[in-house]
């Protein structure tokens, strides 16, 4: 019981960080009714979910918490830019922009625009991006037509809402990657895969070759 209402209601309503909250309440209560060890027993209990709170009640206008991630959009210093500010998903960068015009992105974004825009010479094309992050891929980009594919459904107003401050460019699609490019009729020019949980990990799922094989399959 504990378990399938923590996954299915507790985590997919209100975050992560409220699951764990909860379990560390439940559990240092439990500690306080069965401790033998008096009072430092009890005071470590009552610590730890003292901790557990401290960590994971952050202000909502700073850190928005969902069933998938924790993201955060905060100001950044970067010489020569416009008022930049970064786009964090699981403590970890995933996006950056400024206000400058045109707006600066992220140096993978410029480089991944010059391979669709001046390598390959793409125009009127349709491009498939697994992995939201911030949206800005499309940003300002008229040229082609761009298609987001991610598993959390609130990525987007957060990223409208504080990141891009704008509505995003494209259309956004909510399903796992592989079970997309597994699944879907359409064909895209180009693929962009761009999935991490954070910055040091990717979806086990998303690295096998079958996966490869049917992300090609997609073009």
């Amino acid at each position: 019981l504990g378990s399938v209402s923590l996954s299915l209601l507790v985590m997919q309503w209100l975050g992560v960080s409220a699951a764990v909250v909860i379990c560390a309440v439940l559990l240092v209560l439990g500690s306080l009714f069965l401790a033998e060890g008096g009072w430092r027993l009890r005071g470590a209990a009552v610590l730890a979910g003292v901790a557990a709170l401290a960590i994971n009640l952050r202000p909502e206008a700073e850190v928005v918490d969902t069933a998938y991630a924790d993201y955060a959009v905060t100001a950044v210093t970067l010489p020569g830019h416009k008022a930049p500010r970064a786009f964090f998903v699981n403590n970890s960068l995933a996006s950056l922009m400024d206000d400058s015009e045109p707006p600066r992105y992220a140096r993978y974004v410029g480089h991944l625009r010059h391979i669709l825009l001046d390598e390959l010479a793409f125009r009127g094309r349709d491009i498939l991006v697994l992995g939201a992050g911030g949206f800005t891929l499309s940003h300002r980009e008229p040229a082609n037509r761009y298609t987001y594919v991610d598993i959390d459904p609130k990525i987007r107003g957060i990223a409208e809402a504080r990141f891009l401050k704008e509505p995003i460019r494209g259309e956004f699609i909510v399903d796992d990657a592989r079970r997309f490019v597994k699944t879907t009729d359409r064909r895209f020019d180009a693929v962009v895969v761009d999935v991490y949980s954070s910055h040091t990990s990717i979806p086990s799922h998303l690295v096998t070759r079958e996966f490869w094989q049917d992300a090609r399959r997609a073009l």
